[in-house]
């Protein structure tokens, strides 16, 4: 196992070569694509900050709802 190390998001090639152990001979070859889904400290920010403006904006919403029927009487039974 080779460990790997993403430092941003995206696809990359990764070209991998097997040889033997006195280097004459190629064993095999192979091209993958690795995706990595690394977040940055800035995208992680922004998400939490929209985030936390929507639960407000939801917040305030419902608040005003729930006033704004208090504030209209509800119709007479017929």
């Amino acid at each position: 196992m080779v460990p790997v190390e993403a430092r941003t998001s995206g696809d990359f090639p990764l070209f991998i070569e097997l040889r033997s152990p006195d280097d004459r001979l190629t064993v095999a070859t192979a091209r993958l694509t690795v995706r990595s889904t690394f977040l940055s400290g800035v995208g992680v920010l922004v998400s939490a900050g929209a985030g936390l403006f929507l639960c407000g904006w939801w917040a305030r919403h419902w608040r005003s709802v729930r006033r704004d029927r208090r504030l209209v009487s509800p119709p007479a039974p017929t």
